[in-house]
């Protein structure tokens, strides 16, 4: 069965690429997982995770410091 988003999850994650261009996002329905990614080739930023609000903010952490790494929750 495919898993897919709640429509207040689709757009929490519009308006957080909305105020960031250099970003991408999408659903995959066969984890029934967000992934977002920053779009420089050069960049370690990633994220996935089930909840929308989580996502972004786990990706974000990296640039505040905590080590590099993929987010999982």
């Amino acid at each position: 069965m495919t898993s897919l988003p709640t429509p207040y999850a689709a757009a929490r994650i519009a308006a957080f690429l909305d105020d960031h261009l250099s970003w991408s996002a999408y659903w995959d329905k066969h984890y029934g997982l967000w992934r977002v990614a920053e779009d420089d080739p050069g960049s370690d930023l990633y994220a996935e995770s089930r909840d929308a609000e989580r996502c972004p903010v786990r990706a974000f952490k990296e640039i505040s410091g905590e080590p590099k790494s993929r987010y999982h929750v």
